[in-house]
């Protein structure tokens, strides 16, 4: 490869759209450089790939180059835009320090390692004598510094984040750059969270240097496999790399969620150990004031997100909203842990002298509660528990309030060996309890909104603006970076932290925020309010995967598949010819009237703009979105011990997918919006079209107007009531009335979706397509028989399948009816994986296919057909497989309404489909061989 292209790749590695906001280190081994490269050169053997590196470097048009003038050379060159082009060449001064130094060297001897690595291989020409030395580097300084800037201010932080750690000793000026890439191994990085776990550490809490120090050295030196310079390095507490690497850790504890799987192998994506997630439980507090009382209770937080089933003491269906849990009623003590061991969850209260309280309000809860916090907030009143045995130094420490503004409470149910004071604009910190130490700095950043990428938002649901470590007396403005012009933001109330981005900001405009009168420590970024308007248009549907029979994404271009509703190697005409009378009736429509009013554009509509936008996403990133506009939609406090949570985002991405909206890869966890198209769908006169995949206001406005042009009524119909907690879209259907010499207006539907730039193809009946594709389950049976995988299991939470209740129930069993079962593993809310055991062997399954095989074994027969209504019914934890579930939600575009049915005695829910022709049903019935059920729905 050229030089460009080796630092391309390079480059690349470090710096892309999914290191966003992520701090990135120029650690790279040889055998690294290897591993990325491998690709592009078929048949090397790795020796001769890392020479084609070391030539890329070494020469230019057949003449040595000197590694230092050469990037400078580069460097001016460069267009400050894409990439940097000496990226190749600051890797190349950190790779000695990768290599195995067989302890020839001191532990902070950095020329001799380099010196001796680019002797080796020839690298040292043109440096004056002979050698690297403190001129050399003093010479390419700069390009690190111009790395950072390029990283935070031209790319935003975007593609990563290149932050320099700045040496107050001049000895490390310039070599302590390259060192401080290298202390850490990109594994050791990764495994801070699992250093964290071993340590007792409970996140978003507040921890000494000593006491990250101290945890590194005890029990981090194997787990980390630090080398023994680096041992030494870290001992040193004068040394300023053994501080930075205090600082990485104390970044890696910032951006830790309490998690701490481990990868077990980079070949198996499923081969995650899972370890035990770590909550905090924070103490809360209501006062009655008539009598004088205060009343403890807990709340667990966790930016992960809960397992629908975590139980901690009894207390279920936990979340509440905003990582949160609801109120937890345990009794205080001191410290205690509260476990399920089935999810792997440990709830911690650990020991404290001193705990600070804050009105719910800070963290938009409650205002009847005070929250324990471990920030001092300056303005807001807060309270204090403190452990009698420090009272006086609390009560020394509340001298320096002004008055009124430190006082004791005299209340009942507070603790014994416990006193409670509140208090309101502290003056200094407290010199021993970090809690009560008053922040150096503020910091500002935006919340909540509609995050689209990396700190762009849409501007339909905008984020507030907070600061962090507030007076409570800023004045906090908009300044837009291409002219200088400001925008004064409000509060959004009296004392708040946070501020209203107005309506009126300018969109698709590069701002700062800005504190009037303050300058904030480190660079200014730049924030997005961003439109979606037009964002359904030009999509590519290409970006689709396509899926075989299974519903499975494949490669194979020869086998019958599908990309969206676009149909390969399948007999279209065959698989209609019975279905034709029923999406084309020879009988003239009714005028109806356009209901063009009824667009309201919120809530299920905006969470689809917002993919639209997006046009690829992930699970996590859906489901941080649908929780913002479910609490924006319903306020956030979903006390209602049977709501939950993590079982209604997991239903809706999968009806956004079964209704047409999005592709979803459950393996991948991938997200693809479908181009917007019409299709049509049954009906007793005319011809009716449901639109379905990518949506904006723009789209739907266009829509509207273009449907009064060509005399077509559009009917905007809301989802069942029952499922207003799912989100989903509007359903929006277009109707013709024309005659049969107009061809019963499908003329009129092909030029309205031409003009309108939208797909439309009348003689391709998707749902029909979509069961003739659909393999039976005995052809997924044949096939996934022939795919057995190991049995080793990683620790993750586990569910066997029960053919009574017909759903997943814990199995705390050590062993498994490897006789005949389906088996449901758990790593969090996003990674689950199946396996079917059958006569001893194991084999990995799709969920949905897997019970049905369950099904057939024990020849159980669960759907339910009202032909009068043309209802179906399926089992709520009996999804259809991919396929065939679009195949019966696109015939209406109407997600099922819930209904609680008893079989055999057992009260089972079910889902009751609606529009559903028999023919339609018979046909599911032989796919999935099961017997018709006649049952009054």
């Amino acid at each position: 490869m050229t030089y460009k292209e080796w630092n391309n790749l390079l480059g690349g590695h470090f710096f892309n759209e999914g290191n966003a906001g992520n701090d990135v280190y120029l650690y790279l081994s040889k055998d690294d450089i290897i591993l990325i490269s491998q690709g592009f050169f078929p048949g090397k053997t790795n020796e001769e790939i890392f020479a084609d590196y070391l030539t890329a470097i070494t020469y230019k048009n057949g003449e040595t180059q000197s590694v230092i003038d050469e990037p400078l050379a580069l460097f001016n060159g460069w267009n400050k835009q894409e990439i940097p082009p000496y990226i190749a060449y600051l890797i190349l001064f950190t790779l000695p320090l990768t290599e195995p130094d067989d302890e020839l060297y001191n532990a902070n001897n950095y020329y001799a390692r380099v010196n001796d690595f680019l002797n080796k291989h020839s690298l040292l020409t043109g440096i004056p004598e002979g050698k690297i030395n403190t001129s050399s580097f003093r010479r390419i300084d700069h390009l690190w510094k111009e790395l950072e800037e390029w990283s935070i201010l031209t790319r935003n932080c975007e593609l990563g984040i290149f932050e320099l750690k700045k040496f107050g000793n001049p000895l490390w000026t310039f070599v302590g750059k390259p060192w401080s890439q290298c202390l850490l191994t990109p594994k050791a990085i990764r495994r801070f969270g699992e250093l964290f776990l071993i340590g007792g550490l409970v996140p978003y809490s507040n921890y000494s240097d000593q006491d990250f120090r101290r945890l590194i050295l005890s029990s981090g030196i194997s787990l980390l496999e630090l080398k023994d310079n680096v041992k030494k390095i870290i001992r040193d507490e004068s040394n300023e790399l053994g501080h930075s690497i205090i600082e990485i850790a104390k970044r890696e504890y910032k951006n830790w969620r309490g998690d701490a799987h481990r990868q077990e192998s980079d070949n198996e994506p499923e081969a995650v150990k899972k370890n035990y997630t770590i909550a905090p439980l924070l103490l809360q507090f209501e006062i009655n004031k008539s009598e004088e009382k205060i009343i403890f209770s807990f709340r667990m937080f966790s930016t992960n997100d809960f397992p629908d089933d975590l139980q901690l003491n009894g207390n279920e269906n936990l979340y509440q909203g905003g990582g949160w849990s609801k109120k937890l009623g345990f009794p205080f003590q001191d410290e205690f842990d509260v476990k399920d061991d089935f999810n792997k969850w440990i709830a911690k209260f650990p020991k404290k002298q001193v705990r600070i309280f804050v009105d719910g309000a800070a963290y938009q809860l409650s205002n009847q509660y005070w929250i324990e916090s471990e920030t001092l907030f300056k303005s807001r009143r807060m309270y204090l528990l403190a452990d009698r045995s420090v009272e006086e130094s609390i009560v020394n420490w509340g001298k320096q309030f002004p008055a009124d503004s430190f006082r004791k409470e005299d209340l009942d149910g507070v603790p014994d060996k416990y006193s409670l004071f509140s208090f309101q604009n502290p003056l200094k910190s407290h010199p021993e309890f970090s809690v009560l130490a008053i922040p150096s700095g503020k910091s500002i950043r935006l919340v909540d909104g509609l995050n689209v990428g990396y700190r762009k938002y849409l501007n339909r649901l905008l984020p507030d603006v907070e600061i962090n470590n507030s007076d409570g007396k800023e004045k906090l403005y908009v300044e837009y970076k291409a002219d200088g012009e400001r925008l004064l933001l409000k509060r959004h109330y009296a004392n708040s932290n946070r501020w209203v981005i107005p309506d009126e900001i300018d969109l698709d405009s590069d701002f700062l925020l800005k504190i009037e009168g303050e300058v904030l420590e480190g660079y200014e970024v730049t924030y997005t309010i961003i439109t979606a308007d037009h964002a359904s248009f030009n999509l590519d549907s290409r970006n689709l995967p396509q899926r075989d029979g299974f519903g499975r994404a494949t490669s194979d271009k020869s086998i019958a598949s599908c990309q969206g509703i676009a149909f390969s190697n399948i007999d279209i005409r065959k698989a209609q010819f019975i279905y034709e009378n029923l999406f084309k009736p020879i009988t003239a429509g009714i005028e109806l009237k356009s209901q063009n009013g009824l667009y309201q554009d919120k809530d299920g509509d905006l969470l689809l703009t917002y993919l639209t936008l997006k046009r690829i996403a992930n699970t996590e990133e859906f489901y941080k979105a649908f929780e913002t506009i479910h609490q924006h939609k319903f306020g956030g406090n979903q006390d209602d011990r049977t709501f939950n949570y993590s079982r209604i985002k997991r239903a809706s991405l999968n009806y956004y997918d079964y209704l047409g909206f999005i592709d979803y890869d459950h393996p991948t966890k991938r997200i693809t919006i479908i181009p917007p198209q019409l299709i049509l769908t049954p009906t007793e006169r005319g011809r009716t079209a449901l639109l379905i995949g990518a949506r904006d206001s723009i789209l739907v406005s266009r829509f509207l107007q273009l449907a009064d042009k060509y005399k077509l009524a559009v009917e905007i119909s809301k989802q069942h009531e029952s499922n207003s907690h799912l989100l989903l879209p509007d359903i929006i259907t277009i109707k013709t009335f024309d005659s049969s010499s107009e061809n019963y207006g499908v003329n009129k539907l092909i030029d309205f979706s031409k003009e309108l730039q939208i797909g439309f193809d009348p003689s391709q009946l998707v749902q029909p397509c979509l069961q003739e594709l659909s393999c039976s389950i005995s052809e997924y049976e044949k096939v996934i028989l022939t795919q057995e995988t190991d049995d080793k299991e990683y620790g993750w939470a586990k569910r066997t399948f029960d053919l009574m209740t017909l759903s997943f129930i814990r199995d705390s069993a050590q062993s498994i009816n490897n006789d005949f079962s389906l088996v449901e593993y758990k790593l969090n809310e996003y990674t689950f994986d199946y396996r079917l055991w059958v006569k001893g062997h194991c084999y990995v399954v799709d969920r949905s296919w897997g019970k049905y095989l369950i099904l057939k074994y024990h020849k159980k027969n669960v759907i339910l057909y009202d032909k009068a209504k043309q209802r179906a019914g399926i089992p709520l934890e009996l999804p259809l497989p991919r396929l065939l579930a679009k195949s019966i939600l696109l015939l209406s575009g109407k997600a099922p309404q819930f209904k609680s049915i008893t079989l055999e005695g057992v009260s089972i829910p079910y889902r009751i489909y609606e529009n559903i022709p028999s023919i339609f049903i018979q046909n599911l019935y032989k796919k999935l061989e099961q017997t018709t059920l006649q049952f009054n729905l």
